[in-house]
């Protein structure tokens, strides 16, 4: 009787620490409702909520963003248009890939394939060097 207690309690909470997991890994869209000058922004996001998060560099009010929770922290990314898309307007001038330490000019073909998660965000190729990036080989 006690080990039926026992495996129903441990199946629960398994259950309920997956669910968890799930839900807190779900990422929100949300745009920039303001910057402040000390690298925070507040994001408006698609759960009606609105978050002070740390700033990426180059945001403006009315970017995209998207955030999820890591480690009870909200962070956001710069939502991406256009990238591999010649014909859009807005792109981040430079992307820096975070597992490969290599930084791609939005003109470079390996532009557009840096994985979501792994992307880092630069409006210049010397604010890439000085985060510890190197430019691609493939674009020089």
């Amino acid at each position: 009787m006690h080990l039926n207690l026992l495996r129903n309690t441990i199946m629960a909470l398994t259950t309920l620490l997956i669910g968890t997991s799930l839900l807190f890994a779900a990422s929100l869209s949300g745009t920039v409702s303001a910057v402040d000058g000390k690298g925070m922004a507040t994001v408006h996001t698609s759960d009606g909520n609105e978050h002070n998060v740390k700033a990426g560099e180059g945001w403006k009010t009315g970017a995209k963003v998207e955030c999820e929770t890591k480690n009870n922290t909200l962070e956001c990314r710069h939502v991406l248009s256009g990238v591999g898309d010649p014909s859009a307007t807005t792109a981040i001038p430079f992307l820096g890939n975070t597992e490969t330490k290599y930084f791609y000019p939005s003109g470079c073909p390996g532009y557009g394939t840096i994985p979501k998660d792994k992307r880092e965000n630069f409006n210049t190729a010397d604010a890439a060097k000085s985060a510890g990036y190197m430019q691609a080989p493939e674009c020089k």
